[in-house]
This record gives C-alpha cells, structure tokens and sequence, in this order.
C-alpha cells in the first residue's frame, strides 16, 4: 500500500510539472534562463537559448527549469529566514537593554529611600539656599525640602540703636525633622555679623545676629540675603 500510494504520488508530480509548469515557463523564461547562468549555469546553452527566444523546450529542459524554480524559492526562503533571524537577535538584544535599564532604574530608586544612602551623598552634596530678609527663597538646592512651608521667620531690630535699626538681628528656621548640627547661616553682604545658633521649639534652630558694623549705600538701603547650608 505504502509503495503504491508512493508511485502514486510520483505519477501526480510527474504530471503537475509536464503539464502546468509549460504554461508558466515561457512568461518567466528569460528571468529564470538569467538566473541559471549567473548562479550555477545549471540549464545548459541551448536552454538559455531556447528561453529567451521562447522556442519548445524538451521534457529535460522542463525539469531542469523546474529544479530553477525550486532553487530560486530555496534561495528567497534561505534570506527571508536570515532576515527573521536578524530581527528576532535585534529585538532580544533592545528587550535585554531595556531590562537592564529598568534594573538600574530600581535600584537607584531604591538606594534613594535608605536614610543611610542619604546620609553618605549629604557629606558629598550639601543642601543650601538663599533668602533675603523679607523672608523669600532666592535660590534653592535641596535645602527647603528640610524646611517646614513658612518656616522662615526674621525679627528686625525696632530699638534707637544707629548700627542695629530696621536689621534682622534674628531669624527662626523651623525645620521638618530633627538635626543634630545647626545649619551653616552665612550673611552675604559688607555687613560684619556674628552670628550664634541655639535651639528652638521642636525642630527649629535659632539663629541671633550680632553686628559690629553695618553697610549701606549712598544711594538707599538694600535687601540683606543669607545663606543656609545644611551640614
């Protein structure tokens, strides 16, 4: 039964390529003739010849232009799977990248919320600000994160005194948690300041300014500024 169903379906290929292939082959004789003789040169002379010329081929002929056909099929499957290999060693190497993004973005994210790790880049980077007198945030680096909303309060001298009227002679920052170093207050200005720190309510620091001399212009009084460095 086995061979029987097998010269059956011999008999069946046989067939299919002396009987359709024919109809096919002429349109395509030319490309496929151009084929052999750039590649293998598996079709002989006289078949290009023929080809070309659309002339009867031989049964020979129409197989070895069959075998063409398949080689040619061979070849276009042979690249489209390079291409899919290509492809899939792309996308495997963009998958393998972008997890290895979303690892380190975890980790770092991570690290951020130790205390500790806090702690180690706060000796490396310092938080600070600058504000003036009226109470306002000039610039900020990290520092008001540590600071309460409003958590600013100055107090300026209303005494008779020629060097300290109309001056800030304390400031009161209220501070969100507990600091065991009281925050670096600088005066920025040609005043000579001295400047003490003690503790306040809760987690405030309070910090008393002393002058010993004080600067102003010809031209008018100006906006004293401070900065806070946390330590």
């Amino acid at each position: 039964m086995a061979v029987r169903n097998f010269f059956a379906r011999s008999r069946l290929r046989v067939t299919f390529v002396h009987t359709v292939v024919p109809i096919f082959v002429p349109g395509l004789s030319g490309f496929h003739a151009g084929l052999a003789v750039i590649h293998d040169q598996r079709i002989n002379p006289q078949l290009a010849t023929a080809a070309i010329t659309n002339k009867p081929t031989s049964p020979l002929q129409v197989d070895n232009m069959n075998l063409l056909i398949a080689s040619w099929f061979a070849d276009v499957l042979s690249e489209a799977w390079n291409f899919v290999g290509v492809l899939v060693l792309i996308c495997g190497l963009a998958g393998i990248l972008w997890g290895a993004w979303k690892f380190v973005e975890s980790t770092v994210s991570m690290s951020l919320k130790d205390p500790s790790v806090i702690a180690s880049l706060s000796l490396l980077i310092k938080p600070d600000l600058v504000f003036d007198e009226n109470e306002s945030v000039l610039t900020d680096r990290g520092a008001s994160a540590a600071i309460k909303e409003n958590g600013i309060k100055i107090t300026k001298d209303v005494s008779d005194n020629q060097v300290t009227n109309g001056l800030p002679i304390t400031i009161r920052i209220a501070f969100t948690k507990h600091l065991p170093t009281a925050p670096l207050l600088t005066p920025i200005g040609a005043d000579v300041i001295f400047v003490t720190s003690t503790r306040g309510a809760e987690f405030e620091w309070v910090y008393n300014l002393k002058y010993s001399m004080r600067s102003d212009p010809d031209d008018g009084p100006f906006v004293r500024r401070y900065r806070l460095e946390l330590m």
